[in-house]
């Protein structure tokens, strides 16, 4: 009971440690005002959402304060009312803030990070709405689980469904997610260093340990450049010497990662 108020508002919901990480200039974060049975305001609903992806749907809301009879039937009222004012967007089985991710996402594993992590994005996002969110692929199983419950893991160039979460690290991608389904796996996908080579082939140099450096022929270097971060797919293997390559995708610019 003697615990400091001002102390419980800024650890509440909040990971011990990553405080310190949140925006610089915001004040401390003030705990939604939650009146179990009494319809909350349009400020609580949206940061409600915003924070509980998982809990955006017309009955879960509902549930979640705790709303009945004609409270549900206003609750339902003011929610469309924000649709309708662009404060949400509606998918087919819950609500969202615009530009944010729904709780479950179709995501395509495009690249990793400085420390070799998977990162996704939405397999499909509106134009208007500029760059697609990233989404950093979160592959740990809880220790024990074996057989049917334990998670995929997927690759580089995989296409997944995945639970969506709101990152609690904010120097990194606003959203983890826990792949639920592997639904197209790219075969002989990889990645490595592109090097230039006479007659204008190339060669691909692994960045994984147990990688095998690759041939590229002219016509499959793409727009890579010597020193780039690239993804390929493996286009032929031989019997005897290096096995092919074309590249898919320039993931990174060598020239800008020894510029910093």
């Amino acid at each position: 009971m003697s615990r400091n108020p001002r102390e419980r508002t800024k650890t509440m919901g909040k990971r011990p440690g990553k405080i310190g990480r949140a925006s610089r200039d915001a004040a401390p974060v003030e705990p939604l005002n939650i009146v179990h049975g009494a319809l909350p305001s349009r400020e609580v609903i949206l940061r409600f959402i915003a924070e509980h992806p998982q809990k955006a749907s017309k009955r879960e809301l509902a549930k979640a304060f705790g709303l009945k009879g004609d409270s549900r039937v206003e609750l339902k009222h003011m929610l469309r009312d924000l649709e309708q004012e662009g404060m949400l967007q509606k998918t087919r089985k819950s609500l969202i803030r615009p530009g944010a991710l729904p709780p479950v996402t179709v995501l395509d594993i495009t690249t990793r990070d400085k420390d070799g992590e998977l990162i996704a994005r939405p397999a499909e996002w509106p134009e208007d709405q500029g760059v697609a969110p990233a989404v950093a692929i979160r592959q740990t199983s809880p220790a024990g689980r074996q057989g049917k419950g334990k998670t995929p893991v997927a690759g580089m160039g995989d296409r997944v469904v995945a639970k969506i979460f709101p990152a609690a690290d904010r120097g990194g991608p606003a959203y983890t997610a826990r792949i639920i389904k592997i639904i197209d796996k790219r075969r002989g996908a990889t990645m490595g260093v592109f090097r230039t080579a006479p007659g204008g082939a190339g060669r691909l140099l692994p960045i994984e340990r147990r990688g095998e450096e690759m041939l590229i022929d002219p016509d499959y270097t793409g727009d890579a450049k010597d020193g780039d971060l690239v993804e390929v797919e493996i286009a032929r293997l031989g019997r005897f010497g290096l096995p092919r390559a074309k590249v898919r995708s320039v993931v990174g610019s060598g020239a800008s990662e020894k510029a910093s």
